[in-house]
C-alpha cells in the first residue's frame, strides 16, 4: 500500500516515502483523528500542546506533531 504524500507527511518528507518509515508511523486515519480531538479541544480556547494533551488524556509527543502538523496547514 503506498501512502499519500500530505505537507504533514513525515515519510515523504523526511524519508522519501521509505517502506520502514512508513510502516512505522502512525496511520493517516489514526492521525486525522487526533487533528479532529486536537481542533475540538482549541475550539473551546487557547491552550499549550502541554494542556491539549493532558486535557485529550494523551502523552505530550502523540499531541505535539499534531499541533506542528495542524499549524503548518
Amino acid at each position: 500500500m503506498t501512502q499519500v504524500a500530505f505537507i504533514w507527511d513525515v515519510c515523504a518528507a523526511k524519508h522519501g516515502g521509505d517502506r520502514q518509515s512508513v510502516a512505522a508511523n502512525p496511520s493517516r486515519v489514526a492521525k486525522r483523528m487526533m487533528h479532529v480531538a486536537v481542533l475540538g479541544v482549541l475550539a473551546t480556547g487557547d491552550f499549550t500542546a502541554a494542556e491539549i494533551a493532558a486535557k485529550l488524556g494523551r502523552p505530550l509527543h502523540t499531541i505535539s506533531g499534531r499541533v506542528s502538523e495542524l499549524r503548518a496547514l
